[in-house]
């Protein structure tokens, strides 16, 4: 399975990235950076039904503690909102 998530926001919503590889046991078998754009390239092997030729740096950072996901939340909410904040008053 191939979970894919986008990064930053839109109206009131966060994505934080961190798309995800899945194999048919459960296994996480590549994690794509949270917060940050990234991406990965893979191959699919229909008979042995397996992943492989991964062609991303993604999971040198991973995993990530849940608390620090949380600060990467809260700092790239603030940062949308003093944005948007900002653009508001030049107009």
């Amino acid at each position: 399975m191939i979970y894919v998530n986008h990064v930053g926001a839109q109206t009131d919503l966060l994505f934080d990235g961190g798309s995800l590889i899945i194999d048919a046991s459960g296994n996480v078998k590549h994690e794509l950076k949270y917060f940050k754009e990234d991406y990965a390239v893979c191959n699919f092997d229909p008979a042995s039904q397996t992943f492989s030729t991964f062609n991303s740096e993604s999971n040198s950072s991973l995993p990530t503690l849940r608390i620090e996901r949380i600060h990467q939340a809260l700092v790239m909410g603030f940062m949308i909102i003093l944005t948007r904040w900002v653009l508001q008053k030049q107009c």
